[in-house]
């Protein structure tokens, strides 16, 4: 009786499941073959070693790229020219632009009053003025912007002083900042006041680049003027009829206080 040994090595057993493993690109099949007098005329070394490059899989590598990042939550890959958003929030971000006070100075609102901190290596003359002048008075929740400047406005009760106001010129060499300081008047109607300058201003932008708009094109407009209302409006700059609100409310948005884009027009209905 004739004993057959079962057992098969891999290369025997896949080829008897029908897969043909030289057609898939596995291994490193040799480049050259053949002679090597034939490619090298003169050569005698029949067993030159040359070098050969690695045949890699498609299929093998699209198989291993989408098990990698199979964990993920998103199938999206990662972009290669982009970081990722916790790479840019670990990145400090830092600012090159001058401080409003100057450098080592600092200006807290605590309970509506201002409280002025300093370092050592501030300027001396900056540190002495706001130490003596600004310390302890009354920081408006109004912050302006007026020609590309940062409005800030103080109040003090004392009646001593008139009215003082410090241009950027004397302690700002860039012009970063205006310090508005008013002296004798209370809070609420100092803020008032600057309310309504604000309005004023932002209406009159408002009207402005209305014309503008209109200059461009003679179809466009905020609201669907006509004819007569164009022709106000081109030659005046408004429109009488319709009045100036804010579409946010500034008490809840003070720093839109100035800001024309926050202006609505709306149109007067007389009462008969």
């Amino acid at each position: 009786m004739r004993i057959t040994d079962s057992r098969a090595d891999l290369n025997d057993w896949i080829q008897k499941q029908g897969i043909d493993i030289s057609s898939l690109g596995l291994g490193r099949p040799p480049i050259l073959r053949g002679a090597p007098a034939l490619l090298f005329p003169g050569s005698r070394t029949y067993n030159l070693p040359l070098p050969s490059v690695p045949l890699v899989s498609g299929y093998g590598c699209a198989v291993r790229r989408r098990l990698e990042s199979f964990a993920q939550l998103s199938s999206v890959e990662k972009s290669k020219v982009k970081r990722e958003q916790s790479a840019d929030n670990a990145v400090p971000n830092l600012s090159t632009l001058n401080v409003p006070f100057g450098r080592g100075i600092t200006v807290s609102r605590m309970a509506g009053r201002a409280v002025i901190r300093t370092v050592d290596k501030a300027d001396p003359i900056q540190r002495d003025v706001y130490t003596s002048v600004f310390n302890n008075s009354l920081l408006l929740d109004l912050h302006l912007v007026m020609h590309g400047q940062d409005v800030f406005y103080f109040v003090k009760d004392s009646t001593w002083r008139a009215r003082r106001k410090r241009e950027p010129g004397r302690d700002d060499p860039h012009g970063a900042r205006i310090l508005n300081i008013r002296y004798g008047t209370a809070p609420h109607r100092e803020r008032l006041r600057l309310l309504w300058h604000a309005k004023k201003h932002a209406v009159s932008q408002r009207w402005a680049q209305e014309r503008q708009v209109l200059l461009t094109d003679q179809h466009g407009g905020a609201l669907g003027w006509t004819d007569k209302d164009k022709e106000h409006i081109l030659r005046t700059g408004s429109v009488p009829g319709y009045r100036e609100d804010y579409y946010h409310n500034v008490d809840s948005f003070p720093e839109l206080a100035d800001d024309p884009s926050n202006i609505v027009f709306r149109k007067v209905t007389r009462k008969r």
